[in-house]
């Protein structure tokens, strides 16, 4: 590391040193502010309802890849927050990815073209972090 003292720093060298730090500030939020937990979960869509492999536990550092399955003889689709699948027929899976920020309810729900909807939602909670007491 190359340490440049005021009297001895030239103007040249004091521009290039001024704009790398914008730059190393960028990386350095960037990596504070990633995600912790990044979990795979499977959902399956049956004609009497959803299920969840495994059981989703989400924090506000959570990051979840999220394969819906449908397995129903029906067309299906899932709703997780804001984002939706297509109408899947039977056999037919999607894939996104779902990151919780804010804690409280997240809504998800299924339904087809025909058939029940079904509906529920996540319990997101504030994640601890490491070195934190209280």
């Amino acid at each position: 590391m190359v340490v440049f003292s005021p009297k001895v720093c030239s103007s040249v060298a004091a521009g290039v040193l001024c704009v790398s730090l914008p730059g190393m500030a960028a990386r350095a939020a960037r990596a504070t502010t990633a995600p912790d937990i990044v979990t795979d979960v499977k959902v399956t869509l049956t004609a009497h309802g959803v299920v969840f492999e495994p059981r989703v536990h989400p924090n506000t550092d959570t990051t979840l890849i999220v394969k819906v399955v449908n397995s129903a003889k029906t067309r299906r689709w899932f709703q997780l927050g804001g984002r939706r699948t297509q109408l899947l027929r039977r056999g037919g899976s999607e894939l996104f990815y779902y990151a919780f920020h804010l804690a409280g309810p997240v809504k998800w729900s299924s339904g087809g073209a025909a058939g029940k909807r079904v509906a529920g939602h996540l319990n997101v909670r504030v994640a601890s972090f490491a070195g934190e007491t209280g």
